[in-house]
């Protein structure tokens, strides 16, 4: 069986994310899904967050550099609130800004099988710093968050321990 799943740089859109997310309903041995690079946006998000509501065989997805923003963000949101075999999430080089970053505090909130999420180059400011930064007081297994490469500044590296 297919464990592991590559399909960067192969411009599936949300089409291919589409067609992807309905196997994902029934596979069971899926465990890494890599679609970076995809020109995936809200349609596609929002069916692989369908996917991610039932399946459990899922460990690690990566949607990097694809045209994931806020509205993407609340379609995977519900989805990994209830996931919890999903432990590696990248979502780095997209737009998610401070509203998706808010909407994934929202999340992180309540899940508690996320290890590592990498949301770096996001044009995340201050006010979805302080957001994840808030949730992260409350979630005790995030041990790995990236947030390089964004647009926070003193008031949101303070929610993290940085001193301005």
């Amino acid at each position: 069986s297919v464990t592991s799943i590559k399909l960067k740089d192969t411009c599936i859109g949300d089409e291919g994310a589409i067609c992807l997310g309905e196997a994902l309903k029934v596979n069971k041995s899926v465990t890494s899904i890599a679609l970076r690079g995809n020109n995936i946006d809200v349609k596609g998000a929002a069916c692989l967050g369908e996917a991610l509501k039932v399946n459990n065989s899922v460990t690690s997805i990566d949607l990097s550099f694809n045209i994931i923003r806020a509205d993407s963000v609340a379609c995977l949101r519900g989805a990994l609130k209830v996931n919890s075999s999903v432990t590696s999430i990248d979502l780095s080089c997209n737009i998610i800004g401070d509203e998706g970053a808010a909407c994934l505090g929202e999340w992180l909130k309540v899940n508690s099988s996320v290890i590592s999420i990498d949301l770096s180059s996001n044009v995340i400011g201050d006010e979805g710093a302080v957001c994840l930064g808030e949730a992260l007081k409350v979630n005790k297994s995030v041990t790995s968050i990236d947030l390089s490469s964004n647009v926070i500044g003193d008031e949101g590296a303070i929610c993290f321990g940085a001193a301005p």
